[in-house]
């Protein structure tokens, strides 16, 4: 005798795949707002090298190199330095979001993918291309630093507390540029070595905003120098454009200051 599933049987078998159904759609969904997710952060890190790089070359004409400094200081330049780092933003996050390039998370990091198109060039950039723009900023602040040093400018402290505290983060990216490349894979693979190595990542977006605080406290706590050279309403006189002595405050015919 045949035996045929009760309509109950078959009422939950077909709740059960629709629920199942439900679930594969809601971690499609999931997946897709990692990827996309994924391909932003990628695309982040890439534009955050070049901006690096930019605005460390842009320091380094104007400083060493005032008499071109106008070239690199214009409106035109600006856009076009801008719309150079966005462009590479564009390019690495449609490589990423069409299965050009990928990294797949694993439990303390990150893996290049095997077998797509553009996997080698990305991994390269990043083994490589990355420590090979640090060392050039570090050796361009190098360069500024001496300059500063060794010349009479104004401004000179607050150029020489800038070029320090770029210089002091370029150092931590070679640090942990090198360590994460090479001596990653020497290090036995104990939860405190990973733990270790993965705190470095944290650490890093942090580095930057120390070293502002530990070189920009004249910035941050309110140097009157600095101060008294911003207006707050009018405009400066013609004998005040070029000068670094605040102005007198008994003058109420020039710029009006808060302090």
């Amino acid at each position: 005798m045949e035996i045929t599933d009760s309509p109950e049987a078959a009422a939950s078998e077909k709740e059960q795949q629709e629920v199942m159904t439900k679930f594969k759609e809601e971690v499609q969904l999931v997946n897709g707002k990692i990827h996309i997710a994924g391909a932003i952060l990628a695309a982040g890190w890439y534009i955050m090298m070049t901006s690096m790089f930019t605005v460390t070359l842009y320091r380094f004409i104007v400083i060493l190199f005032p008499t071109i400094s106008q070239i690199v200081t214009t409106n035109r330049a600006f856009i076009v330095v801008l719309a150079g780092n966005l462009s590479i933003f564009v390019i690495v996050l449609f490589v990423h979001l069409i299965g050009w390039n990928a990294q797949y998370l694993t439990e303390f990091g990150w893996v290049y993918a095997d077998g797509l198109p553009l996997t080698d060039l990305f991994n390269d950039f990043d083994n490589y291309g990355t420590p090979a723009l640090t060392v050039i900023c570090l050796f361009m602040y190098i360069a500024i630093f001496t300059f500063l040093m060794k010349n009479k400018k104004i401004n000179r402290q607050n150029d020489i507390r800038w070029a320090l505290q770029t210089f002091c983060f370029c150092l931590y990216t070679i640090f942990v540029s090198v360590e994460w490349t090479w001596i990653y894979d020497l290090v036995p693979e104990t939860y405190t070595n990973l733990f270790l190595e993965n705190f470095l990542w944290p650490l890093w977006n942090g580095a930057n905003v120390v070293f502002f605080f530990t070189f920009q406290k004249n910035v941050i706590w309110g140097d009157k120098r600095v101060i008294a050279m911003i207006p707050v309403a009018g405009p400066i006189p013609p004998s005040r454009r070029n000068s670094c002595r605040p102005p007198d405050p008994k003058d109420t015919q020039g710029t009006r200051l808060s302090f």
